[in-house]
Protein backbone atom coordinates (compact mmCIF):
# COMPACT_ATOMS: atom_id res chain seq x y z
CA UNK A 1 0.00 0.00 0.00
CA UNK A 2 1.50 3.76 -0.91
CA UNK A 3 -0.26 6.25 1.04
CA UNK A 4 -0.65 9.64 -0.09
CA UNK A 5 5.68 18.02 9.18
CA UNK A 6 14.61 25.94 19.69
CA UNK A 7 14.83 24.98 22.82
CA UNK A 8 18.37 23.38 23.19
CA UNK A 9 20.70 21.78 20.79
CA UNK A 10 20.86 17.96 21.51
CA UNK A 11 22.67 16.81 18.82
CA UNK A 12 26.22 18.55 17.21
CA UNK A 13 24.75 18.71 14.11
CA UNK A 14 24.83 21.82 12.71
CA UNK A 15 24.35 22.89 9.01
CA UNK A 16 28.10 24.18 8.49
CA UNK A 17 29.41 20.81 9.85
CA UNK A 18 28.87 17.52 11.55
CA UNK A 19 29.77 16.09 14.81
CA UNK A 20 28.79 14.02 17.13
CA UNK A 21 27.77 14.21 20.87
CA UNK A 22 27.73 11.13 24.02
CA UNK A 23 26.25 13.56 27.14
CA UNK A 24 25.28 11.63 29.86
CA UNK A 25 22.77 8.77 29.22
CA UNK A 26 18.97 10.39 29.68
CA UNK A 27 16.74 12.45 28.58
CA UNK A 28 14.91 15.46 29.10
CA UNK A 29 11.31 15.75 29.30
CA UNK A 30 9.20 18.78 28.16
CA UNK A 31 5.84 19.63 29.35
CA UNK A 32 3.12 19.44 26.76
CA UNK A 33 2.47 23.12 25.98
CA UNK A 34 5.52 23.25 24.06
CA UNK A 35 4.76 20.77 22.22
CA UNK A 36 3.52 21.90 19.03
CA UNK A 37 3.31 20.08 16.01
CA UNK A 38 3.65 20.92 12.56
CA UNK A 39 3.62 17.50 10.77
CA UNK A 40 2.54 14.25 11.91
CA UNK A 41 2.88 10.61 9.96
CA UNK A 42 1.44 8.27 11.62
CA UNK A 43 2.54 4.42 9.99
CA UNK A 44 0.01 2.05 12.15
CA UNK A 45 -2.18 3.42 14.76
CA UNK A 46 0.60 3.01 17.56
CA UNK A 47 3.94 4.27 15.95
CA UNK A 48 4.53 7.23 13.77
CA UNK A 49 6.87 10.29 13.24
CA UNK A 50 6.38 14.25 13.86
CA UNK A 51 7.79 17.21 13.33
CA UNK A 52 7.62 20.10 15.87
CA UNK A 53 7.61 23.82 15.54
CA UNK A 54 10.82 23.98 17.30
CA UNK A 55 12.25 21.66 14.58
CA UNK A 56 12.54 18.41 16.80
CA UNK A 57 11.96 15.28 14.76
CA UNK A 58 9.81 13.23 17.08
CA UNK A 59 8.82 9.41 16.92
CA UNK A 60 6.55 7.70 19.17
CA UNK A 61 5.19 3.68 20.03
CA UNK A 62 1.86 4.24 21.91
CA UNK A 63 0.11 6.38 19.43
CA UNK A 64 1.05 9.61 20.35
CA UNK A 65 0.90 10.00 23.89
CA UNK A 66 4.82 10.21 24.53
CA UNK A 67 7.40 11.07 21.88
CA UNK A 68 11.20 11.09 21.63
CA UNK A 69 12.61 13.85 19.88
CA UNK A 70 15.98 15.05 18.68
CA UNK A 71 16.72 18.25 17.52
CA UNK A 72 19.07 17.59 14.65
CA UNK A 73 19.86 21.21 12.69
CA UNK A 74 20.24 23.00 15.47
CA UNK A 75 17.23 25.29 14.82
CA UNK A 76 13.97 25.60 13.31
CA UNK A 77 13.83 26.27 9.55
CA UNK A 78 11.14 27.46 7.25
CA UNK A 79 11.64 24.92 4.98
CA UNK A 80 11.56 21.82 6.79
CA UNK A 81 9.46 18.33 6.19
CA UNK A 82 8.98 15.19 7.00
CA UNK A 83 9.28 12.10 5.10
CA UNK A 84 8.46 9.15 7.55
CA UNK A 85 8.41 5.80 5.31
CA UNK A 86 8.06 3.24 8.03
CA UNK A 87 8.13 2.63 12.04
CA UNK A 88 11.66 2.95 11.88
CA UNK A 89 12.64 5.28 8.86
CA UNK A 90 12.13 8.56 7.89
CA UNK A 91 13.77 10.80 6.16
CA UNK A 92 14.23 14.58 7.18
CA UNK A 93 14.73 17.56 5.54
CA UNK A 94 16.09 20.96 6.72
CA UNK A 95 18.17 23.97 4.96
CA UNK A 96 20.25 21.81 2.48
CA UNK A 97 20.75 18.83 4.50
CA UNK A 98 18.93 15.56 4.48
CA UNK A 99 18.78 13.43 7.38
CA UNK A 100 17.78 9.45 7.47
CA UNK A 101 17.55 7.24 9.95
CA UNK A 102 16.68 3.56 9.70
CA UNK A 103 16.71 2.49 13.51
CA UNK A 104 13.92 4.40 14.95
CA UNK A 105 15.99 7.56 15.73
CA UNK A 106 19.10 6.40 17.06
CA UNK A 107 21.50 7.17 14.71
CA UNK A 108 21.14 9.67 12.02
CA UNK A 109 23.02 9.71 8.68
CA UNK A 110 23.38 13.78 7.14
CA UNK A 111 24.34 14.13 3.51
CA UNK A 112 23.93 17.70 1.77
CA UNK A 113 21.61 18.78 -0.39
CA UNK A 114 22.24 19.86 -4.05
CA UNK A 115 20.00 23.26 -3.75
CA UNK A 116 19.18 25.50 -1.07
CA UNK A 117 16.02 26.65 -2.75
CA UNK A 118 12.80 24.96 -1.31
CA UNK A 119 10.20 26.93 -1.04
CA UNK A 120 7.62 25.19 -0.09
CA UNK A 121 10.36 21.83 0.43
CA UNK A 122 8.81 18.69 -1.62
CA UNK A 123 10.61 15.59 -0.20
CA UNK A 124 9.59 11.93 -1.33
CA UNK A 125 11.60 8.29 -0.53
CA UNK A 126 10.16 4.92 -1.74
CA UNK A 127 13.23 3.07 0.45
CA UNK A 128 17.00 3.41 1.46
CA UNK A 129 17.71 4.33 -2.30
CA UNK A 130 15.85 5.92 -4.03
CA UNK A 131 14.25 9.10 -3.57
CA UNK A 132 13.51 12.68 -5.06
CA UNK A 133 13.60 16.65 -3.73
CA UNK A 134 12.03 19.25 -6.03
CA UNK A 135 13.99 22.94 -5.37
CA UNK A 136 11.81 25.97 -6.04
CA UNK A 137 11.70 30.04 -4.98
CA UNK A 138 7.86 29.31 -4.61
CA UNK A 139 4.74 31.06 -6.37
CA UNK A 140 5.36 34.40 -8.09
CA UNK A 141 3.01 35.96 -10.29
CA UNK A 142 0.70 32.82 -10.85
CA UNK A 143 3.97 30.70 -11.58
CA UNK A 144 6.27 28.29 -9.87
CA UNK A 145 9.54 27.12 -11.47
CA UNK A 146 10.57 23.88 -10.78
CA UNK A 147 13.73 21.66 -10.62
CA UNK A 148 13.24 18.39 -9.51
CA UNK A 149 16.46 15.96 -8.38
CA UNK A 150 16.54 12.18 -8.41
CA UNK A 151 18.42 10.16 -6.38
CA UNK A 152 19.59 6.09 -6.47
CA UNK A 153 21.77 5.77 -3.74
CA UNK A 154 19.93 7.07 -0.61
CA UNK A 155 20.94 10.44 -1.32
CA UNK A 156 25.52 10.49 -1.61
CA UNK A 157 24.62 11.93 -5.54
CA UNK A 158 21.70 13.54 -7.00
CA UNK A 159 21.16 14.21 -10.54
CA UNK A 160 18.33 16.83 -11.82
CA UNK A 161 15.90 14.92 -13.96
CA UNK A 162 13.47 17.95 -14.41
CA UNK A 163 13.45 21.56 -14.80
CA UNK A 164 10.12 24.10 -15.51
CA UNK A 165 11.78 27.65 -16.20
CA UNK A 166 10.52 30.69 -18.66
CA UNK A 167 13.70 29.28 -20.75
CA UNK A 168 12.97 25.21 -20.35
CA UNK A 169 11.44 23.27 -23.09
CA UNK A 170 8.95 21.33 -20.64
CA UNK A 171 5.46 19.40 -21.09
CA UNK A 172 5.10 20.62 -17.58
CA UNK A 173 3.39 23.68 -17.35
CA UNK A 174 5.45 27.04 -16.04
CA UNK A 175 1.93 28.19 -14.33
CA UNK A 176 0.68 26.87 -11.32
CA UNK A 177 1.61 25.78 -7.71
CA UNK A 178 3.17 21.87 -7.94
CA UNK A 179 3.25 18.56 -6.31
CA UNK A 180 4.91 15.45 -7.46
CA UNK A 181 4.39 11.67 -6.11
CA UNK A 182 5.95 8.72 -7.06
CA UNK A 183 4.47 4.78 -6.48
CA UNK A 184 7.74 3.29 -7.77
CA UNK A 185 11.17 4.36 -8.75
CA UNK A 186 9.41 4.38 -12.65
CA UNK A 187 6.25 6.13 -12.45
CA UNK A 188 5.59 9.06 -10.96
CA UNK A 189 2.88 12.26 -11.29
CA UNK A 190 3.09 15.75 -11.22
CA UNK A 191 -0.77 17.58 -10.53
CA UNK A 192 -1.56 21.13 -9.51
CA UNK A 193 -4.02 23.63 -10.44
CA UNK A 194 -5.03 23.69 -14.56
CA UNK A 195 -4.14 26.80 -16.21
CA UNK A 196 -6.60 26.23 -18.83
CA UNK A 197 -9.81 26.75 -17.66
CA UNK A 198 -11.43 23.77 -20.06
CA UNK A 199 -11.80 21.16 -18.47
CA UNK A 200 -7.96 20.01 -18.70
CA UNK A 201 -6.26 18.23 -15.70
CA UNK A 202 -3.07 19.14 -14.23
CA UNK A 203 -1.81 15.85 -14.56
CA UNK A 204 1.45 14.85 -15.57
CA UNK A 205 3.15 11.26 -15.94
CA UNK A 206 6.64 9.69 -16.12
CA UNK A 207 7.71 5.87 -16.33
CA UNK A 208 11.38 6.81 -16.20
CA UNK A 209 11.80 7.91 -12.48
CA UNK A 210 11.23 11.58 -14.13
CA UNK A 211 13.43 12.13 -17.07
CA UNK A 212 10.75 12.43 -19.78
CA UNK A 213 6.74 13.65 -19.10
CA UNK A 214 3.70 13.54 -21.08
CA UNK A 215 0.08 14.80 -20.18
CA UNK A 216 -2.09 12.48 -19.12
CA UNK A 217 -5.98 12.91 -20.43
CA UNK A 218 -8.62 10.63 -18.39
CA UNK A 219 -11.70 9.58 -19.69
CA UNK A 220 -14.60 11.83 -17.49
CA UNK A 221 -17.55 12.80 -18.12
CA UNK A 222 -18.71 14.87 -14.79
CA UNK A 223 -15.85 17.28 -15.19
CA UNK A 224 -16.79 20.77 -15.48
CA UNK A 225 -15.44 22.67 -18.07
CA UNK A 226 -15.74 26.32 -16.89
CA UNK A 227 -13.96 25.82 -13.36
CA UNK A 228 -10.40 26.24 -12.00
CA UNK A 229 -9.77 22.20 -11.61
CA UNK A 230 -7.31 21.34 -8.65
CA UNK A 231 -5.67 17.72 -9.25
CA UNK A 232 -4.92 15.37 -5.78
CA UNK A 233 -2.01 13.76 -4.96
CA UNK A 234 -2.64 9.90 -6.47
CA UNK A 235 -3.27 6.95 -3.78
CA UNK A 236 -2.48 3.36 -4.32
CA UNK A 237 -3.45 -0.30 -3.29
CA UNK A 238 -1.44 -2.26 -5.46
CA UNK A 239 -2.42 -1.64 -9.06
CA UNK A 240 -6.06 -0.05 -7.81
CA UNK A 241 -5.91 3.99 -7.39
CA UNK A 242 -7.73 7.04 -6.77
CA UNK A 243 -7.18 10.40 -7.76
CA UNK A 244 -9.26 13.36 -6.41
CA UNK A 245 -10.04 15.81 -8.56
CA UNK A 246 -12.10 19.49 -6.54
CA UNK A 247 -13.12 22.05 -7.85
CA UNK A 248 -15.00 25.23 -6.31
CA UNK A 249 -17.85 27.92 -7.41
CA UNK A 250 -17.75 30.83 -5.61
CA UNK A 251 -20.56 34.07 -5.40
CA UNK A 252 -20.31 37.54 -5.38
CA UNK A 253 -20.51 37.09 -1.37
CA UNK A 254 -16.83 36.29 0.36
CA UNK A 255 -16.26 32.36 0.31
CA UNK A 256 -19.56 31.60 -0.77
CA UNK A 257 -20.62 29.02 -2.99
CA UNK A 258 -19.74 24.79 -3.58
CA UNK A 259 -16.99 22.68 -3.62
CA UNK A 260 -17.18 20.08 -5.53
CA UNK A 261 -14.95 16.08 -5.80
CA UNK A 262 -15.00 13.80 -7.84
CA UNK A 263 -12.30 10.61 -7.43
CA UNK A 264 -10.61 9.28 -10.99
CA UNK A 265 -10.04 5.84 -10.81
CA UNK A 266 -7.27 3.16 -12.15
CA UNK A 267 -6.87 -0.58 -11.94
CA UNK A 268 -3.31 -0.72 -14.07
CA UNK A 269 -1.23 1.34 -11.70
CA UNK A 270 -2.12 4.92 -12.92
CA UNK A 271 -1.18 4.39 -16.86
CA UNK A 272 -4.67 4.91 -17.21
CA UNK A 273 -7.50 6.84 -15.36
CA UNK A 274 -10.96 6.64 -15.98
CA UNK A 275 -14.04 9.14 -13.97
CA UNK A 276 -16.19 6.30 -12.23
CA UNK A 277 -16.97 7.30 -9.05
CA UNK A 278 -20.04 10.00 -7.93
CA UNK A 279 -19.60 14.13 -7.89
CA UNK A 280 -19.93 15.54 -4.33
CA UNK A 281 -20.77 18.95 -3.84
CA UNK A 282 -21.17 20.54 -0.77
CA UNK A 283 -21.50 24.47 0.27
CA UNK A 284 -18.31 25.78 0.74
CA UNK A 285 -17.55 27.21 3.95
CA UNK A 286 -15.03 29.60 5.46
CA UNK A 287 -12.17 27.19 5.94
CA UNK A 288 -11.09 25.26 3.63
CA UNK A 289 -11.79 21.61 3.13
CA UNK A 290 -9.12 19.27 4.18
CA UNK A 291 -8.74 15.67 2.63
CA UNK A 292 -7.19 12.44 3.37
CA UNK A 293 -7.08 9.19 1.36
CA UNK A 294 -6.39 5.63 2.34
CA UNK A 295 -6.58 2.22 0.54
CA UNK A 296 -7.63 3.79 -2.81
CA UNK A 297 -10.71 3.09 -1.38
CA UNK A 298 -11.59 5.47 1.99
CA UNK A 299 -11.89 9.36 1.19
CA UNK A 300 -12.47 11.45 3.95
CA UNK A 301 -13.35 15.44 3.65
CA UNK A 302 -13.23 17.75 6.64
CA UNK A 303 -15.42 20.98 5.68
CA UNK A 304 -15.21 22.00 9.43
CA UNK A 305 -14.73 20.44 12.54
CA UNK A 306 -17.93 18.87 12.86
CA UNK A 307 -18.67 18.49 9.31
CA UNK A 308 -16.66 15.24 8.04
CA UNK A 309 -17.49 13.31 4.64
CA UNK A 310 -16.68 10.05 4.10
CA UNK A 311 -16.49 7.19 1.25
CA UNK A 312 -15.62 3.57 1.48
CA UNK A 313 -16.22 2.52 -2.35
CA UNK A 314 -13.52 5.33 -4.02
CA UNK A 315 -15.92 7.83 -3.72
CA UNK A 316 -18.97 6.12 -5.42
CA UNK A 317 -20.80 6.79 -1.95
CA UNK A 318 -20.72 9.37 0.59
CA UNK A 319 -21.91 9.68 3.94
CA UNK A 320 -22.42 12.76 6.07
CA UNK A 321 -20.37 12.31 9.71
CA UNK A 322 -21.39 14.75 12.59
CA UNK A 323 -17.96 14.84 14.11
CA UNK A 324 -17.54 15.65 18.04
CA UNK A 325 -14.62 16.97 20.18
CA UNK A 326 -12.53 18.94 17.31
CA UNK A 327 -11.89 22.62 17.61
CA UNK A 328 -12.12 25.45 14.76
CA UNK A 329 -8.20 25.70 13.12
CA UNK A 330 -7.62 21.96 12.30
CA UNK A 331 -5.09 22.17 9.83
CA UNK A 332 -4.50 18.64 8.73
CA UNK A 333 -5.85 14.99 9.49
CA UNK A 334 -4.23 11.65 8.62
CA UNK A 335 -6.29 8.07 8.43
CA UNK A 336 -3.97 5.37 8.88
CA UNK A 337 -6.40 2.58 8.49
CA UNK A 338 -10.65 2.78 8.39
CA UNK A 339 -11.13 3.70 11.77
CA UNK A 340 -8.03 5.45 13.53
CA UNK A 341 -7.23 8.81 12.31
CA UNK A 342 -5.06 11.54 13.51
CA UNK A 343 -5.84 15.55 13.53
CA UNK A 344 -3.22 18.04 14.67
CA UNK A 345 -3.93 21.79 14.76
CA UNK A 346 -5.88 24.57 16.72
CA UNK A 347 -4.88 27.21 18.38
CA UNK A 348 -2.36 25.39 19.96
CA UNK A 349 -1.50 23.52 17.78
CA UNK A 350 -2.59 20.61 19.99
CA UNK A 351 -2.76 16.35 18.41
CA UNK A 352 -6.16 14.72 18.55
CA UNK A 353 -7.12 11.21 17.67
CA UNK A 354 -10.16 8.94 16.77
CA UNK A 355 -10.41 4.96 16.54
CA UNK A 356 -14.48 5.13 15.00
CA UNK A 357 -13.93 7.10 11.67
CA UNK A 358 -13.69 10.42 12.52
CA UNK A 359 -17.37 10.11 14.73
CA UNK A 360 -15.74 11.48 18.06
CA UNK A 361 -12.24 12.79 18.92
CA UNK A 362 -9.95 13.00 22.02
CA UNK A 363 -7.25 15.23 22.33
CA UNK A 364 -3.98 13.94 23.30
CA UNK A 365 -1.32 15.99 25.93
CA UNK A 366 2.03 14.59 24.52
CA UNK A 367 4.95 14.65 26.23
CA UNK A 368 8.25 14.77 24.57
CA UNK A 369 11.52 13.35 25.85
CA UNK A 370 14.33 15.21 23.97
CA UNK A 371 17.44 12.86 23.61
CA UNK A 372 20.92 13.35 24.68
CA UNK A 373 23.08 10.58 23.57
CA UNK A 374 22.04 10.39 19.39
CA UNK A 375 24.93 9.16 17.80
CA UNK A 376 25.35 11.01 14.47
CA UNK A 377 27.23 10.68 11.26
CA UNK A 378 28.16 13.47 8.91
CA UNK A 379 28.65 12.23 5.13
CA UNK A 380 29.15 15.46 2.96
CA UNK A 381 31.30 15.35 -0.36
CA UNK A 382 31.48 11.19 -0.40
CA UNK A 383 33.44 11.13 2.95
CA UNK A 384 32.15 10.35 6.19
CA UNK A 385 32.70 11.21 9.47
CA UNK A 386 31.83 9.51 13.04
Amino acid sequence: MFRSVGLVLLVGMLVTGCSSTSSSPGTWRVPDPAVTFTAVQMITPKLGWGLTSQGFVCRTVDGGRQWRGTSLSGEAHSNEVLDAISPLETWFLSGNFLFHSNDGGKEWITRRLPTTQFDPPQLQFLNSSYGWVSASQGMATGTEPLTLYRTVDGGSTWKSVLRVSATSNSVIPLQGAKSFTFRSSQDGWITGASSLQNGDLYLFYTQDGGGKWRRQVPLHEHLPKDSLLQTGTPSFDGQRGLLPVTWTRTTSQSNRGTFAMVALETNDGGSTWMDGSHTLTLPLVSSSPIMSTWDAQYIWIMMGPRDLWESTDGGHTWASIRTRGLPVGIENIDFVNGRDGFAWGGTQHELWITQNGGRSWVSIHPYLDLQRNVRASCILNGRGSR
